[in-house]
């Protein structure tokens, strides 16, 4: 059975200084996270708000993080809605994953069940 890694509140932005990931620092550290998660063949759940979109237009944010987007969707995550995910739920996932994949997987909350019969509710926490 795989570990879960739980992320969120990323609100990755449109690559200008008020983005917190346009800092080489920062945006680092998320790729050792990912990298680690990777080597652990890991499930990468994404608890809401990955995007900056009260602040920010979609595509800008699409296109300043391409690539970290298509590598965070390679992991294949799971997505639970945020608060500041209103625009992603009224796109739909469909259309949104056919923009990149780590979309396809839209939801309120998301319960994990274990082998050992527990399982673990995973929300944002808005509701």
């Amino acid at each position: 059975m795989p570990e879960y890694f739980v992320i969120s509140d990323l609100h990755l932005g449109d690559g200008t200084p008020r983005d917190a990931f346009s800092s080489k620092v920062r945006l680092a550290m998320l790729n050792a996270f990912l990298d680690y998660v990777a080597g652990e063949q890991g499930m990468l759940v994404v608890a809401g708000d990955l995007l900056e979109l009260w602040a920010c237009r979609l595509g800008e944010v699409l296109v300043a993080h391409r690539d970290l987007l298509m590598r965070m969707s390679r992991l294949g995550p799971y997505y639970v809605l945020g608060n500041h995910d209103d625009h992603l739920q009224r796109i739909g996932g469909a259309a949104l994953a056919y923009v990149n994949p780590v979309f396809g997987s839209l939801r309120d909350r998301l319960t994990l069940q274990f082998p050992n019969g527990r399982s673990v509710l995973i929300m944002h926490g808005h509701q």
